[in-house]
């Protein structure tokens, strides 16, 4: 069984006990075997932080904390955060303190409590970081928006298969950007073709340019021939994943013809400068989940009419997919400062991952109160 399958059943399982024996045996499984890897990690890569500052006369490398926030050039950096994350947890507790009352109408005061934290397993979701999920079983207007994309999806593409992306580029030239030519005209040119991955695209697009680069290091993208590579099937969450790495692709060939240096995302987010990488796509998938643009796809039937609890329906499940993801992103980055920092060690790494959970996510892991 892989991480897949465990992932469906964290999805659509409703048997408490099956969902903490998975999300504990998968713990056990991983994060176990790899706890001596990665506190190895952690000395080598700060080691190598010092290593680098003082090659190039750095002083302020003193761990890979350094390194990671030096791009953002903000003495104040994670201030800054905290004072964001503190005006957007008001909205945040909200949605919780709603998602546990709706959880526990499901589960029972047993497993979910009347105040305090939701146990992580319930949360629909390996990491609880997207809660997206729970909408069938929480929405604010259970009757309303039942309508099935999916299946309107599959119907109107004709096969299961996944092989319907193409459309969705060539739409993109209505936008007044670039439009995309047909993969099945590019494959056999002699252009450097690139199988762009949705795990980490500028990356690998860094090693892609140095391996295709010349002596005078003049190589523009322009000689590439971006494409996606996507194992995927057909329902409305891959529908608009593939908009999302389209615009990717629009924002790589924006920049193409830029001098090298600007070659990159506009933001060091992230490995690689994705930060504005990720606000285009995002962009570009919330723009094709309005209503109207569904009905111009003949996704949703002209009788399926808008509604204020047809909005509020929607506008929950956007908050359920995008909001716990914002605390769960600044605490992931907030404990990995702290780990390479040393302000933690090895043995507390655990302990101290679970405190910030608690204080941010208000979520517990399976088992403890």
């Amino acid at each position: 069984m892989c991480v897949a399958d465990l992932t469906k059943i964290l999805e659509n399982s409703r048997d408490p006990e099956e969902l903490k024996h998975v999300w504990l045996k998968w713990r056990d499984a991983t994060g176990r075997r790899m706890k001596d890897m990665f506190v190895q990690y952690v000395e080598l890569e700060n080691e190598a932080a010092r290593l680098n500052s003082e090659k190039e006369h750095f002083s302020y490398y003193s761990s890979t904390v350094d390194y990671w926030l030096q791009p953002y050039e903000e003495p104040n950096f994670r201030s800054h955060l905290e004072d964001l994350w503190a005006k957007i947890r008001p909205l945040y507790v909200q949605l919780h303190a709603y998602v546990r009352r709706r959880l526990r109408e499901v589960y029972g005061e047993v497993h979910v409590p009347r105040s305090g934290p939701i146990p992580a397993h319930l949360l629909g979701n390996m990491w609880a970081h997207t809660w997206s999920s729970l909408y069938n079983i929480s929405k604010p207007f259970p009757s309303r928006d039942t309508y099935d994309y999916t299946s309107a999806l599959i119907a109107k593409t004709g096969q299961p298969a996944w092989n319907r992306v193409w459309p969705v580029g060539s739409q993109f030239g209505v936008l007044g950007v670039r439009g995309l030519i047909d993969w099945s005209t590019t494959l056999d040119q002699g252009l450097a073709s690139w199988l762009l991955a949705w795990c980490a695209e500028s990356e690998r697009v860094d090693r892609l340019v140095n391996q295709l680069g010349s002596g005078s290091g003049q190589l523009t993208l322009s000689l590439v021939c971006w494409e996606i590579k996507m194992c995927a099937s057909v329902n409305m969450d891959n529908f608009f994943t593939s908009h999302h790495e389209m615009g990717h692709i629009q924002y790589y060939l924006q920049y193409k013809d830029q001098p090298f240096v600007f070659r990159n995302g506009a933001n060091p987010a992230i490995i690689g400068s994705t930060g504005f990488h990720e606000a285009v796509g995002d962009v570009v998938a919330l723009s094709v989940m309005s209503r109207a643009h569904l009905r111009h796809l003949h996704l949703l039937p002209g009788a399926v009419h808008t509604s204020p609890e047809v909005e509020i329906n929607f506008l929950y499940e956007m908050a359920l997919q995008k909001i716990p993801f914002l605390p769960f992103g600044y605490l992931l980055d907030a404990w990995r400062w702290d780990v390479f920092a040393g302000k933690v060690g090895p043995e507390a790494y655990n302990r101290h991952w679970w405190d910030m959970r608690w204080d941010y996510l208000k979520a517990t892991r399976s088992g403890v109160a």
